[in-house]
């Protein structure tokens, strides 16, 4: 039986995907505890988004590939941060 695998740069990206979700979110809510309307999903999103493109540009810059399925993967470690603010209610 043959269990697929992930490829390290590919769980990396995940977990990285992840850290920059929670870092977006972190950053969001203090936004809302200074006043500003900051939607905590958002932030969590904007904030990996703009990771995974800017590694990717940074990647290129080097000399290596510009890679979606990297941008595909660190985006994907925003999606549990994603669902549990959004299960919490931190929407808005």
């Amino acid at each position: 039986m043959n269990i697929p695998t992930i490829a390290p740069d590919k769980a990396l990206h995940y977990v990285w995907g992840s850290f920059a979700a929670l870092s977006g979110l972190a950053g969001a809510a203090l936004l809302q505890m200074l006043g500003t309307p900051a939607p905590l999903a958002l932030g969590a999103a904007a904030v990996c988004a703009a990771a995974a493109v800017a590694r990717e540009a940074w990647n290129y810059e080097q000399g290596g590939p510009f890679d979606w399925r990297d941008i595909l993967a660190t985006m994907l470690g925003c999606v549990p941060v994603l669902v549990a603010v959004l299960a919490a209610g931190g929407a808005a």
